[in-house]
């Protein structure tokens, strides 16, 4: 099989199950990822699959049928170019507004990817326990700190707020 993109013959062949190059300089299709996301939740009582982890599947596959490494840009919460095109359009409506922003707050149920995100991008971070996330004996609480459930990731997460739903969390700020 060929693959081509609209401007034309972009160089990757499928035959006989070895994934080759038409050419030595070709480079692979671009992989856009929305997220690193392992998991999600949903009313569903088992977490799914979530794009991370079909990249994470896909590219052992890739390297052993290419001889190559999956390249791949990545996009969505944690990246910095996410939360900088936040950012910006947060800026920018406050601004129409004639307001500015004073605190934001990253909010999620995934502690590797929304807390983390957050944190790294110099927003508030607040953990919600309504998805990935499950700790019912939490209502509203500041500085909680969390294992992330990836093999990978050894040291503790702290998000600025953990609420029990964003429901809770939202009247915090109200109040």
């Amino acid at each position: 099989a060929v693959v081509s993109t609209q401007s034309g013959h972009y160089g990757r062949v499928l035959t006989r199950g070895q994934l080759r190059a038409s050419d030595k300089k070709s480079s692979q299709l671009p992989l856009i990822a929305c997220n690193p996301d392992l998991v999600w939740a949903s009313e569903y009582h088992l977490p799914r699959l979530a794009c991370g982890a079909f990249v994470h599947m896909l590219a052992p596959l890739y390297e052993e049928m290419s001889g190559r490494e999956l390249e791949v840009t990545w996009i969505g919460k944690p990246t910095e170019v996410t939360y900088k095109y936040a950012l910006n359009s947060l800026r920018e409506q406050a601004a129409s507004l004639g307001q500015q922003l004073n605190e934001v707050y990253g909010i999620g149920d995934n502690v590797d990817v929304d807390v983390v995100g957050a944190n790294n991008n110099g927003l508030n971070s607040v953990l919600v326990c309504t998805g990935l996330y499950k700790n019912e004996k939490i209502d509203l609480t500041r500085n909680v700190t969390v294992r992330s459930k990836r093999a990978s990731v050894v040291d503790p997460i702290t998000a600025d707020y953990a609420a029990s739903n964003i429901g809770r969390f939202i009247d915090h700020l109200l109040g």
